[in-house]
């Protein structure tokens, strides 16, 4: 499915499973603590966090800004099932997120300051909790262009999210690094009669390492990181409906506190067809067959699976080559 952070917006996997908590299981006493502890950490970072912006700020303030721009991204995918677990293998899920920024200065040639603003959603057709829900987050990163077409960031942000199914409101703040990167490669030693001659193969890496690892409270000391890494075949162009594609990926997610639907990894293959769509979209219909091992409890699980997702990078400096031309 399509990357659920930073740039993770432009791949598919299929969405772990989260136990169901309802709001009337929660402990009363349980959910002051939480919310006292988020207190007192929001408080101990909040000046830290503002003196740093300023000092980084009147750092660069008398250099020049060239090159700085509103950068952003949106995805979103609808796919049946909604993932590989038993749970859900009736389930239609829609889920997606929007994110623009603009930067505030200019570190080096190479990196920016990035003021960010964030929308996410998640919705499906079992009413899940763990699958309906809104986020918001707004936050400061570091980005920095390895290349035109691989970026690493780091930042903070503070998320706010409402769960729609248990009537709960989550929030904290979010410290996090993140990369993500494209690449088309050609068959430079293939003969003219060879099948992949003249055959392109583009391909992405995206990746995520925050803590914690999200706003619930069980997972409130929690240390994750999760990514993905994609290799696809450009066969041809079918008329004016797009590029088909066959391709293999690799996704992972571990974990500092063992929880089980935070340690797995899974292998898939499938076909879709890629259509580009105005300047920087690409919008991708397909089918893959997926298989997810989950190590703390030696389940392995696998799904055929469809989807449709779309998405779009504007960005004035970076390129994405997973984008049919």
């Amino acid at each position: 499915m399509l990357f659920r952070s930073h740039q993770r917006t432009f791949a598919v996997s299929a969405r772990r499973c989260r136990p169901s908590i309802r709001a009337d299981e929660l402990p009363g006493f349980a959910v002051t603590r939480h919310t006292q502890r988020q207190t007192a950490r929001i408080q101990k970072l909040i000046w830290p966090l503002f003196g740093t912006f300023l000092c980084a700020f009147g750092a660069v303030a008398g250099e020049g800004t060239d090159e700085l721009g509103m950068r952003g991204f949106t995805w979103g995918e609808i796919r049946y099932p909604s993932s590989e677990q038993p749970e859900e293998e009736d389930d239609l899920v829609i889920e997606g997120a929007i994110e623009q920024g603009i930067d505030i200065a200019s570190l080096t040639k190479q990196t920016r300051l990035n003021l960010f603003g964030k929308l996410g959603y998640k919705f499906d057709s079992k009413n899940l909790d763990y699958n309906n829900k809104l986020n918001l987050a707004a936050g400061l990163k570091i980005r920095h262009y390895l290349s035109d077409s691989f970026v690493l960031d780091a930042g903070v942000r503070y998320e706010v999210e409402r769960r729609t199914e248990s009537n709960r409101t989550l929030n904290g703040p979010t410290f996090f690094t993140g990369w993500f990167g494209s690449w088309l490669l050609r068959c430079e030693t293939c003969s003219e009669s060879h099948l992949l001659a003249r055959r392109h193969f583009p391909g992405l890496i995206w990746g995520e390492l925050r803590f914690p690892g999200s706003q619930d409270p069980i997972e409130e000391n929690d240390w994750v990181v999760e990514g993905a890494v994609e290799q696809g075949i450009d066969w041809s162009q079918i008329a004016d409906l797009g590029t088909f594609n066959t391709f293999a990926r690799v996704d992972y997610v571990a974990d500092t506190d063992a929880l089980e639907y935070n340690r797995s990894v899974s292998f898939a293959v499938g076909l879709k067809l890629k259509r580009k769509v105005g300047r920087v979209g690409l919008l991708q219909i397909g089918a893959q067959y997926l298989v997810d091992r989950r190590w703390e409890s030696n389940v392995t699980n696998d799904v055929l699976m469809a989807f449709i997702n779309w998405s779009a990078w504007w960005d004035p400096r970076a390129v994405r080559y997973d984008i049919p031309q």
